[in-house]
């Protein structure tokens, strides 16, 4: 469990947020050492070489960072930033130069302020420092006893909102069950990190070529029946808040509204939120004219788009629609592979979302939507 701060600016610049991350980056750090883990890697590339695009494909016009006019013709514009770092208020704010793994529980040189600076001159949007309380007491290591179940409850109690971060397929046991679905969970977990660069990267410029991909436990969770929308962060442990990979998390915003924390915790708990490996890329998927992060009933037909650009000129390679049924517990498969399709889908629930592959060999998701399909 960890606790977190959030800023963002442009307009505002704000304090705490009612945020929890469900994670450590100690537990990795332990079980890494001890070989008690392995994490499963899968990362899909183009199959044909060109995506195939229906009449409304890929969308060029609009810039991804702040798009005039919306995104995908959307009324939201898109920040982008990082929802998962670390300070010297527990293992991270290490200097560069001097900073090869996790510190010593709030022993390093750098802050949140420092962070949050940091991050504002490299171009993020907003920062979250998701420290990890169990070192508030300069203590490290985690309680392997914790319940995931009375967090979840505790939370909700509370009013926070959290992120599965970095999951792994032996992780969050409710019962002796991994990857356990519980209500209060559901109703409090609203993200999942898809994809993460090096924890301990030291690189400035982007140029970071260690990631990992979670997508298969983040799946798992899906298919649990937690509403979960994709993130993509960096782990930051040492000086370099956003500047280690290009890969960001997306979250789309009333253009008119206040740039707010309050507004930021509001789109996560929308799920308007995509992950990507191209911070200039953005991903936003539709269906039946209802905006990625939506559960609806749907009656006939269900028509899916996908608009995508990269103002950085790149295109797309590859296209998958993902689908599986919610609280069945059930695999992930591929149904379509194109900007646009019309599924006729069986009676019942499902959970639909894009992963796209860009010639560069960058993924974005886009967040899921969730459908009570009648008969």
């Amino acid at each position: 469990m960890s606790t977190t701060a959030l800023k963002c600016w442009r307009r505002t610049l704000l304090a705490t947020a009612a945020i929890a991350t469900m994670a450590a980056a100690a537990d990795l750090r332990l079980q890494a050492s001890s070989g008690a883990q392995t994490v499963r890697q899968h990362w899909d590339g183009a199959a044909s070489g060109t995506a195939a695009a229906g009449p409304a494909a890929a969308h060029g016009a609009a810039p991804p960072m702040h798009p005039s006019g919306g995104a995908a013709g959307l009324p939201y514009v898109i920040r982008y930033g990082n929802l998962h770092s670390q300070t010297n208020h527990s293992d991270g704010g290490g200097t560069l130069g001097h900073c090869s793994g996790a510190q010593d529980p709030q022993s390093a040189a750098l802050g949140p302020a420092d962070a949050y600076d940091y991050a504002r001159r490299h171009g993020l949007d907003f920062l979250m420092t998701s420290e990890h309380n169990h070192m508030y007491d300069v203590s490290d290591g985690t309680n392997a006893s914790a319940d995931p179940a009375a967090a979840h409850r505790q939370m909700r109690a509370r009013g926070w909102i959290g992120q599965f971060n970095h999951p792994a397929e032996d992780q969050f046991a409710v019962d002796g069950q991994a990857l356990a679905y519980t209500a209060d969970g559901d109703q409090v977990m609203v993200l999942c990190e898809v994809m993460n660069s090096n924890a301990f990267s030291q690189a400035v410029d982007e140029s970071e070529t260690r990631h990992s991909n979670f997508e298969a436990a983040c799946n798992k969770l899906l298919s649990a029946g937690y509403h979960l929308a994709f993130s993509s962060d960096q782990d930051n442990h040492c000086a370099n808040w956003g500047a280690s990979y290009s890969n960001r998390t997306g979250i789309l915003l009333p253009p008119d509204a206040p740039f707010t924390q309050a507004a930021l915790l509001d789109a996560q708990r929308a799920r308007r939120v995509f992950a990507t490996m191209d911070k200039n890329a953005y991903v936003v998927l539709r269906a039946n004219g209802h905006l990625m992060g939506a559960r609806f009933h749907n009656h006939g037909p269900l028509p899916l788009q996908v608009d995508y650009a990269s103002s950085s000129g790149h295109h797309l390679d590859a296209i998958a629609i993902l689908h599986a049924i919610p609280g069945a517990g059930g695999e992930f498969g591929a149904i379509a592979h194109a900007t646009t399709s019309e599924l006729q889908s069986a009676a019942g629930e499902h959970v639909y979302y894009a992963r796209l592959v860009q010639d560069d060999g960058k993924l974005p998701w886009s967040a899921q939507v969730w459908i009570t399909q009648a008969p």
